[in-house]
């Protein structure tokens, strides 16, 4: 849909029961309100493509209301949108009562998401039941957000699987080390993606995260370089 009007696809998907997944990427969508709309409605869709469109903090503060309602979602991919951090703070609102969520994709945002947000996130995890894969990497993230994310996978949540953090340069030993400490007692936390685009990580300190992920988890290398 080349000019961006999702308005057929919407009205499609509203009444739809079959459909399992939906790829608009890079479709620069210019009514993101009848696609959430129509996710409100929709019970059968498990996956959602909306990387590189445009979507700022109001399409995502739109899309979290769909998900307050929409339980049957599974996959949302936000990647190399305009989400800032009033619209992360409306997905993490809404991550607190979704039940059907298990990934979230916010790779690359073109506003600066960074601590703040990274702390929405921490307290939506702390109560989250569902959510499996987080992917945050090259968001200029800090020590901050990155120990408030591992704050809540040590102490509260206990469903997480995935998170990704890599191409965030501002990230350090503290980071790290909070990080292997919720990976030592989390009891699914398996993947932690710290490796790429970081350089104030020291090759020690990204050690000692690797031999907390082969020693407490059924840790898999290539799926962490997959990701990247």
């Amino acid at each position: 849909d080349q000019d961006g009007d999702v308005t057929e696809v919407a009205r499609a998907l509203a009444v739809n029961k079959t459909l399992k997944g939906l790829a608009l990427q890079s479709n620069k969508i210019t009514n993101i309100a009848s696609l959430a709309d129509a996710l409100k409605q929709n019970t059968g869709l498990e996956q959602m493509l909306l990387e590189n469109n445009c979507i700022d903090d109001k399409g995502a503060s739109l899309l979290a209301n769909a998900l307050v309602v929409n339980s049957t979602l599974q996959s949302l991919n936000l990647d190399y949108n305009k989400i800032g951090n009033d619209g992360v703070k409306a997905l993490a609102h809404a991550l607190r009562v979704n039940v059907g969520l298990q990934e979230l994709i916010l790779k690359q945002q073109q506003e600066i998401i960074g601590d703040e947000g990274a702390m929405y996130l921490a307290q939506s995890l702390c109560v989250n039941t569902s959510l499996k894969t987080l992917h945050l990497s090259d968001n200029n993230i800090g020590n901050l957000g990155a120990k408030a994310l591992a704050k809540a996978l040590q102490w509260r949540n206990k469903t997480l699987e995935r998170l990704w953090l890599n191409y965030n340069p501002r990230l350090g030993t503290s980071a790290l080390c909070a990080l292997v400490m919720a990976v030592k007692v989390h009891p699914r936390l398996k993947h932690v993606g710290v490796s790429h685009g970081n350089p104030r990580i020291r090759d020690a300190d990204a050690t000692m995260l690797l031999h907390a992920l082969v020693h407490y988890t059924h840790y898999d290398r290539d799926d962490d370089n997959e990701q990247a």
